[in-house]
């Protein structure tokens, strides 16, 4: 079967000519820059994430925003577990606030303070040590966590 471009073009090549300049206008009209999925390496691997964790989790986020350490736009996929919304929201648009859990190194923070993504101010060091966090699951809920999922979730 053929695509409109390639039907307009067997048909008439003024008709295909008019379709592909409507076209360029609004690729134009929404500030699209194709070269950017070029820059954006990680982009197609990311998508194709989103697109096999969609039906087993139900929904997924994708996230496209400015990283100064890379000096390009970034997309990430962002799985639901990662996605905080207030409870009781019904959709995105009238959500007074939601939130992505970013798990990052503290050198990464690091970097990201330096070239002014994140304001520079000192950091608390986590109140809770891997061992203070499985004997407090332990005493409440009667169950072993393995340090290496403490230290993931963290």
């Amino acid at each position: 079967m053929a695509t409109t471009a390639e039907a307009k073009r067997a048909a008439h090549i003024v008709e295909y000519l008019l379709f592909v300049w409507q076209m360029e206008d609004a690729i134009r009209a929404t500030g699209f820059d194709p070269d950017l999925l070029d820059r954006m390496s990680e982009f197609r691997a990311e998508h194709e994430r989103l697109l096999f964790s969609l039906p087993l989790a139900g929904a997924a986020f994708k996230k496209v925003y400015y990283d100064p350490s890379l000096g390009r736009p970034v997309s990430m996929y962002i799985p639901a577990e990662d996605f905080v919304v207030p409870f009781g929201a019904s959709d995105l648009i009238s959500c007074p606030r939601y939130t992505h859990i970013m798990r990052k190194y503290p050198n990464e923070v690091r970097k990201l303070q330096v070239v002014g993504f994140y304001a520079d101010v000192e950091l608390p060091e986590p109140t809770m040590t891997v061992r203070e966090i499985q004997g407090f699951l332990a005493e409440q809920y009667g169950t072993q966590v393995a340090p290496d999922f403490i230290s993931s979730v963290t």
